[in-house]
């Protein structure tokens, strides 16, 4: 559960990152 509350910050910074690349 540790790695997963570590993990989920970096899955929303890409897609934002794909957001605003794709955009």
């Amino acid at each position: 559960m540790n790695k997963v509350s570590k993990f989920l910050p970096i899955l929303f910074l890409v897609m934002d990152i794909i957001i605003i690349v794709g955009g």
